[in-house]
């Protein structure tokens, strides 16, 4: 027997008008068909859908505005600026017909010993590269030269070994070279992949 979704009162069929609230069933709403039982757990179902679709949009946009602060936090920082070389200064003199020094003087930025290798030419043709061996530079300490002349050496001093950088006053003595013979020296640093400008270049050791 059919109901009436309004009143919930027996009706001969689904197309009269209520006997006791006079209600047309055009006028009732699609989820209050059957027992005024059925109506209410369709209403509860309804609404529980409701407020699970609510919920969900409110996620949605959460994650969304998470994600467009995180873009715009990102974009504020921007991206890290290029390494540069650091700008240096040194000194360089001949000791004898055989040996030379050079003296580092300032860098425009803390630079390791490792940080560099040191390109050498002798009268204009590669005689190789120094370089500074081992993570913690004791001192005085031998370089590595890498294709150097026979018999050359080079031995770095640093007055702070433990400072881990080179500070002004560190040297590097050099031996076993050729009388007469300009040497020139260039600073590659290896983090920026570039080499430095320093104010000076070469050395003539004593005929």
């Amino acid at each position: 027997m059919p109901f009436c979704g309004f009143c919930g009162a027996p009706k001969e069929d689904e197309k009269t008008v209520c006997a006791k609230c006079n209600k047309l069933p055009i006028q009732q709403p699609s989820f209050y068909y059957g027992t005024p039982m059925q109506a209410q757990n369709t209403e509860t179902g309804n609404i529980v859908m409701i407020v699970m679709a609510i919920i969900t949009a409110i996620v949605v946009v959460t994650i969304i505005l998470a994600l467009v602060l995180y873009v715009m936090v990102a974009g504020f920082g921007g991206e890290s600026p290029p390494l540069e070389a650091p700008v240096g200064s040194w000194t360089m003199e001949p000791l004898s017909d055989d040996s030379g020094k050079i003296t580092f003087s300032v860098f425009s930025d803390s630079v390791a010993p490792t940080d560099i290798n040191i390109y050498v030419q002798a009268d204009g043709e590669n005689i190789g590269q120094l370089i500074f061996t081992g993570d913690s530079v004791q001192s005085p300490a031998p370089m590595t030269w890498v294709g150097g002349p026979a018999g050359a050496s080079a031995t770095y001093t640093d007055y702070n070994p433990a400072g881990g950088t080179i500070n002004g006053g560190d040297n590097i003595v050099l031996n076993g070279l050729e009388s007469g013979t300009e040497y020139s020296f260039m600073i590659y640093h290896i983090p920026s992949d570039e080499f430095c400008q320093m104010t000076s270049q070469s050395f003539t050791t004593e005929p």
